[in-house]
């Protein structure tokens, strides 16, 4: 932390040797300037009024010492100051403390006092610098919480303005992984001083920072700022490739800050679905356009190639749904939203064909998914193809027989209603899959294409009437679900190498010998 020191002394050697000859980098002090009356030291006070010492004689042309002094205290009150005199007068050192006066040095000046009076007091300033950035942060953070007790802290400071800007590291879950808990707080704390050296860099100013998330640092800085020094901002922090940035789009008080912070995160949430490092805060940034439609399509494949095992289809099914995403810009949390109800309906689809009840077991979309620090579609795909590996193992969807329950859930529909004018396609809707995958496993299963075992089931009931009743042929065809006449006579001879009136008659020559 720096501070900034202005000299004034009408004698110029003076000047210059207190200005140039003392280290004062060693002590982390930056010498503002050095001039020669009290007039020229308000218009440098002025122009910097983040100087946090002054070191001015008394007895100077235009405006002395005292005055200046008296300038500070009335107008500049958290500048300290130290009076350096010849004149060892009592009533100069009397006047001096009225003022505010932090010490009154004589001449000639000892250097090793003058130091350790400087050091001294800004020792005392940066304590006083630390407990307005635990008080300022005490409010942001009673501000962001959404908490409404005690606003004793916020109330203090509700004159402060501030400009809100967040970042975030890019890919952050890779960045930690494998980190212990200390070195991710050295991380964080590495990000923060960069940030906050960055500003200072560009800015002169000071600047505070917390984190609001695992993944979201939120920086304050203590200027008002012009779109200039915002644009300067944006391209200084651009340069630190691993970082995120949300800009505010104005500066605002304190107590502004618990609504617009939500303004950062919405704008958040958009930019990490967007090909960008930077983005302006805006409330007509993250409206939609226009309704993104649910993956039915790709919903269907993933259910397909889950059941049937293949690994290379349920991997490409993921690929070709993050495709999706990204070509859309689906924000974050809407793709946590649609995998996690992929992976539900599937589960309860699975239960649904008359499995035994699944047993709860952990997916990583069943917790909350944190999209600021899992902050990137490949993240989430990675993630939700883990959980894919994870439900085919817990219900067994790697072992051969596994598509054999579906086909008897088939087989059983086909039973109760192949009377009816039944479909390949209305049964593979039962069982949820498409019709082309229900058309080869069937086949696969049965030896048989749909229509064929369908057909066969209604010749076997046919024949059964024709040997145990004496409906008519054309009746018997219409109750077994031919409704076609040629057809069923087609099917049957097909099936059986006669005729059903044939059939009837062999059966009842056999019977009568």
């Amino acid at each position: 932390m720096s501070y900034k020191i202005l000299i004034v002394d009408d004698e110029p050697i003076i000047c210059q040797g207190l200005s140039q000859t003392i280290p004062w980098e060693n002590y982390d002090i930056e010498v503002v300037g050095a001039v020669y009356n009290g007039k020229e030291a308000i218009n440098q006070i002025s122009i910097h009024p983040e100087i946090d010492i002054v070191i001015t004689d008394i007895r100077m042309p235009n405006v002395d010492g005292l005055e200046l002094s008296a300038f500070i205290k009335t107008n500049f009150p958290n500048i300290r100051v130290i009076i350096i005199s010849g004149y060892d007068d009592f009533e100069y050192a009397k006047r001096a403390i009225k003022l505010g006066v932090k010490d009154y040095l004589l001449k000639p000046v000892d250097i090793d006092e003058l130091v350790d009076n400087v050091k001294k007091i800004t020792t005392e300033i940066e304590k006083e610098r630390r407990q307005q950035v635990d008080l300022l942060t005490s409010s942001i953070i009673k501000q962001i919480s959404l908490t409404n007790e005690d606003h004793g802290i916020l109330k203090e400071h509700e004159h402060i303005r501030i400009y809100p800007l967040m970042t975030m590291q890019r890919d952050y879950q890779r960045r930690v992984r494998g980190l212990t808990t200390e070195d991710i707080d050295l991380f964080k704390k590495k990000w923060m001083g960069s940030v906050e050296k960055r500003i200072g860099d560009v800015l002169g100013e000071n600047s505070f920072s917390i984190f609001t998330d695992e993944n979201i640092l939120l920086t304050c800085v203590m200027k008002e700022l012009d779109e200039n020094e915002t644009g300067k901002l944006e391209k200084n922090i651009e340069n630190e490739d691993s970082l995120l940035l949300v800009l505010g789009d104005r500066t605002i008080s304190i107590s502004e800050l618990k609504d617009y912070y939500k303004k950062l995160l919405d704008t958040g949430r958009y930019l990490l679905s967007i090909n960008k490092k930077t983005i302006m805060a805006s409330d007509q940034l993250c409206v939609r356009k226009f309704e993104h439609q649910y993956p039915q399509e790709i919903e269907n494949l993933l259910f397909d190639a889950l059941l049937y095992k293949k690994k290379v289809d349920y991997l490409n099914v993921s690929h070709t749904l993050f495709a999706y995403f990204k070509e859309n810009q689906f924000l974050l949390d809407e793709v946590v939203g649609i995998c996690c109800e992929l992976l539900v309906k599937f589960i309860n689809y699975y239960e649904s064909l008359g499995r035994k009840k699944v047993q709860p077991f952990a997916l990583n979309y069943k917790n909350h998914v944190n999209i600021f620090s899992h902050n990137s579609y490949e993240i989430l795909q990675k993630m939700f193809e883990e959980d894919l590996v994870t439900i085919i193992e817990k219900l067994g969807l790697d072992h051969e027989e596994t598509n054999d329950w579906l086909i008897e859930r088939a087989l059983e529909y086909i039973r109760q209603f192949y009377r009816e004018p039944i479909k390949a396609s209305e049964v593979a809707n039962v069982v949820n899959i498409s019709a082309n995958y229900f058309s080869t496993i069937f086949r696969q299963k049965t030896g048989k294409t749909f229509n064929e075992y369908v057909n066969l089931l209604r010749v076997n009931e046919a024949r059964k009437l024709l040997s145990e009743t004496s409906l008519r042929v054309g009746v018997i065809a219409n109750n077994v679900g031919f409704h076609e006449y040629k057809y069923f006579v087609e099917v049957f001879k097909k099936f059986t190498g006669m005729t059903p009136t044939e059939y009837r008659n062999l059966y009842n020559r056999e019977l009568g010998g």
